[in-house]
């Protein structure tokens, strides 16, 4: 069998590509310019110190879901060439790494992994529903357990659809 490598996460918008990568020696998160897709060029990077696991950019904001303990970080890419990180979000719970993220208008999603000592009466929850009006505090509107990881995730209207870890329910609505 062939072992499955964790491909970097990447995110398009307005002419740039923003990568993640995983943990490394130097920087985890890169902004590239491809508006001339046969030559792209390296705009700035941010050494994140944590895997960095999905990617959502609205104008000059990037939102990623990292393995740190703040599964959220907000950064401002305004100047790629001096990113600076303007806020993050703690989740409740131990061990869950961010993994992924949808935006709807200034709510954003957050789906977790699955963590230690993992409780049905606990906080542990593997979505989060955040108002991000102000990006640099995001504020917990509600979150929901599902006692598995969710891998991802889109929003539309009033339905989540999530892939997740349970083998006998691996895609919820």
């Amino acid at each position: 069998f062939r072992k499955r490598r964790n491909r970097p996460k990447r995110f398009y918008y307005s002419s740039r590509v923003y990568v993640g990568t995983q943990k490394a020696t130097g920087p985890e998160f890169h902004v590239l310019d491809v508006s001339n897709p046969a030559s792209p060029i390296s705009l700035g990077y941010a050494e994140v110190n944590a895997d960095v696991n999905a990617i959502y950019v609205n104008g000059n904001t990037a939102y990623i879901a990292t393995s740190a303990d703040d599964e959220l970080r907000v950064l401002n890419v305004a100047d790629p060439a001096n990113i600076s990180m303007v806020g993050n979000y703690y989740a409740p719970g131990d061990s869950e790494d961010g993994k992924a993220l949808s935006l709807v208008g200034s709510k954003l999603y957050l789906g977790r992994l699955i963590g230690g000592n993992h409780d049905d009466h606990d906080d542990h929850h593997e979505l989060h529903i955040l108002d991000i009006s102000s990006p640099s505090s995001p504020i917990n509107l509600g979150s929901r357990n599902f006692s598995s990881s969710i891998n991802d995730l889109t929003v539309r209207d009033y339905l989540a659809f999530l892939a997740t870890s349970d083998s006998n329910n691996e895609f919820q609505i």
